[in-house]
């Protein structure tokens, strides 16, 4: 299996009155080419802040840009602080990149 990283950071769409530091369930909801982001303070209640985004046009941090074909599973990647600072997912590319052959991504949050 092959991975690559993006070189464009993933924003988390939470409204600005939440920071950081705080507990707080994320979730993403996806479907091909456009994600939501949910969150909730007891994981019972879910609130959203904002549209659907695309999240297939990405750029590496190689200086490649590509539409991908589809994005899938995404898990949060934390740090030693418990803190998000990736998001990780099964990317399947057009057949200009990667041999057309499906890889995970990693994509730095901000």
């Amino acid at each position: 299996m092959s991975s690559r990283c993006a070189l464009t950071p993933f924003l988390i769409l939470v409204n600005c009155a939440v920071n950081s530091t705080m507990d707080l369930y994320r979730f993403v909801l996806h479907c091909g080419c456009n994600y939501q982001m949910l969150w909730s303070q007891d994981g019972l209640h879910w609130k959203n802040n904002a549209p659907q985004k695309p999240w297939c046009d990405v750029t590496f941090s190689d200086g490649t840009k590509t539409t991908l074909s589809r994005r899938e599973r995404p898990k949060w990647v934390r740090d030693a602080n418990n803190m998000i600072v990736y998001i990780s997912t099964g990317v399947q590319p057009n057949d200009s990149i990667h041999g057309g052959r499906t890889f995970t991504m990693l994509e730095r949050v901000v």
